[in-house]
């Protein structure tokens, strides 16, 4: 449907008095099935890209950018499509996508951080400025994340401080008022918690980060992993990732994508999977979902279902 049909739609719902059913940005709605008394839940949709030198890696002919891309658009095409469904003067829905570590920023840059995040529920969205959105949004995003990683190539790369991120920023900037959003985090990463300033913080098996070298020194060959014993080792031992103090995840749902091992043997994904998986349930995530890194045509099948 056009959006100028949309549009139209959306003046006639609201000068009929349709328009008295959606709930005003800090009221409580109720959940369930959408009513006149019941409007639908907001979506609240946030991508964290990991930046680290995982970015450079490549599949044959395919890359690490190609493929974060392509989850790129395939979220903001979904938002595009949801927002449609919503009505022009209806959609309030926010989209945010949000990166670790933060590159040397430029003026130019900084604009195309802007340019990553909209809230169509802020007082200034007025019907053309959600036309707009909704006509730019997916070539907006794509080109902007292509845009930031190949600025980012051409720094030196440490690791992504996702431990730190999840410790300081996460609740916050995708976690929005529960009773009327529903919020989703998409994390795109190779699995691995790497950072220079996290690495001495353990407690017993529990760490605040993770690589493959840890998996090689600490679980394969001090812990004796295997491919037969590691799960139950894993349980015995209380391995795990280290929760951050304070951290609070609830009403989160959380896709973790492009978990890659680097052709290590096979039980070395399902290691990283358990981890990041128990991890987010840790910090109180209601639904989590990982995923290794794949073909996009596959991978945007996993992100379209999930949101679905």
């Amino acid at each position: 449907m056009r959006f100028s049909k949309i549009l139209a739609l959306g003046f006639l719902a609201a000068s009929a008095g349709f328009s008295s059913c959606e709930g005003k940005r800090g009221a409580v709605e109720t959940v369930g099935a959408p009513t006149a008394a019941t409007p639908a839940k907001r979506t609240n949709l946030t991508i964290l890209l990991d930046l680290s030198n995982r970015i450079n890696a490549r599949f044959g002919q395919d890359t690490q950018q190609n493929r974060d891309v392509a989850i790129v658009k395939a979220a903001s095409t979904w938002f595009k499509s949801h927002m449609e469904k919503q009505g022009a003067l209806k959609a309030k829905d926010r989209f945010a996508i949000y990166f670790e570590p933060q590159p040397q920023m430029d003026a130019n840059l900084d604009q195309v951080a802007r340019s990553l995040q909209v809230d169509l529920g802020k007082p200034e969205m007025d019907p053309k400025a959600k036309k707009e959105v909704y006509n730019k949004l997916v070539a907006q995003t794509t080109a902007g994340v292509e845009r930031l990683y190949e600025f980012v190539k051409q720094q030196p790369q440490d690791g992504a401080d996702l431990w730190g991120f999840a410790k300081e920023k996460m609740a916050a900037r995708c976690i929005m008022d529960t009773s009327m959003y529903r919020n989703v985090l998409i994390v795109v990463t190779d699995g691995y918690l790497d950072h220079v300033r996290n690495r001495s913080m353990r407690d017993g098996n529990k760490a605040a980060f993770f690589n493959d070298t840890y998996i090689q020194n600490e679980l394969v060959k001090k812990g004796q992993f295997t491919a037969a014993n590691w799960a139950a080792k894993y349980e015995a031992g209380k391995y795990g990732l280290l929760v951050p103090p304070g951290t609070n995840l609830k009403g989160l749902d959380v896709l973790v994508l492009e978990i890659n091992t680097y052709s290590r043997p096979p039980f070395y994904a399902d290691i990283v999977n358990r981890y990041v998986t128990d991890w987010f349930k840790a910090m109180g995530a209601n639904r989590v979902e990982v995923r290794a890194t794949d073909v996009p045509t596959y991978t945007e099948e996993n992100v379209k279902a999930f949101l679905k």
